[in-house]
């Protein structure tokens, strides 16, 4: 097999499409890292566990556009991981009996 090239010419709708393969395999690392960290930190487990099965088990059967849609797929999982452990917190208060929300 040859090296790995740096981008991936694709076409799409008659445009050419640049999938900048460095970029995605950086993205992958920081999503690892990110719901590995989360999940040792008990926050989402369920969902970090998801997007780690993307990450690693599907990973390899896809092209880079699916490699793509797999690192959305990913970072959607861990913004619910996130949300998930911000749901145990008290998320609003009452003032004057109307509920403000918290961020």
């Amino acid at each position: 097999m040859g090296a790995r090239k740096g981008v991936v010419r694709t076409r799409r709708q008659g445009s050419p499409v640049r999938t900048d393969v460095r970029s995605i395999e950086a993205r992958r690392d920081v999503l690892f890292t990110e719901a590995a960290a989360l999940r040792a930190a008990g926050e989402g487990a369920r969902f970090c566990t998801n997007a780690l099965e993307l990450l690693t088990r599907c990973w390899s059967r896809e092209n880079w556009r699916g490699r793509e849609r797999l690192l959305h797929a990913a970072a959607w999982m861990l913004q619910l991981a996130r949300s998930s452990g911000e749901a145990s917190r008290p998320s609003f208060a009452l003032r004057d009996k109307t509920a403000v929300v918290v961020r």
